[in-house]
């Protein structure tokens, strides 16, 4: 759903897997790079009818977010998400799903601020290169 800000600025060849291992488990992100640390990026939607629904796959989400504190290397984690329209789940989601430790960073992206981290993407991609 994000694929377009990552090509208008001709990072999406640049992108590559990559698992992350954690105490428990191990995760494969399909697009992720690295620039000193691992950013992972993951498409979700919470533009869900019923609310319930909604609750309840942030609760899951957030098991996932705080697995990943575990992890055993540095990264940072995008969830690059459509928003619930209540104000109330969309506010949620934001407390649950951003949290991070000193080596580990999960972040909740909209599309307001899509463009910005893909420019921000970019510019890492030409550091590491």
């Amino acid at each position: 759903m994000y694929k377009q800000y990552f090509d208008r600025y001709g990072i999406t060849s640049k992108l590559q897997k990559h698992k992350i291992k954690t105490d428990t488990d191990s995760f494969d992100f399909q697009y992720s790079c690295k620039n000193g640390v691992w950013h992972c990026f993951e498409s979700l939607s919470f533009a869900l009818k019923n609310e319930v629904t909604i609750r309840d796959k942030i609760y899951r989400w957030d098991g996932f977010a705080r697995e990943l504190l575990t992890a055993d290397e540095p990264l940072k984690v995008y969830l690059l998400s459509i928003f619930p329209d209540n104000p109330e789940l969309a506010d949620l989601l934001q407390k649950k799903l951003i949290i991070q430790d000193k080596q580990r960073e999960i972040r909740v992206i909209g599309e307001k601020e899509a463009d910005a981290v893909a420019l921000e993407l970019k510019e890492a991609v030409e550091t590491e290169h």
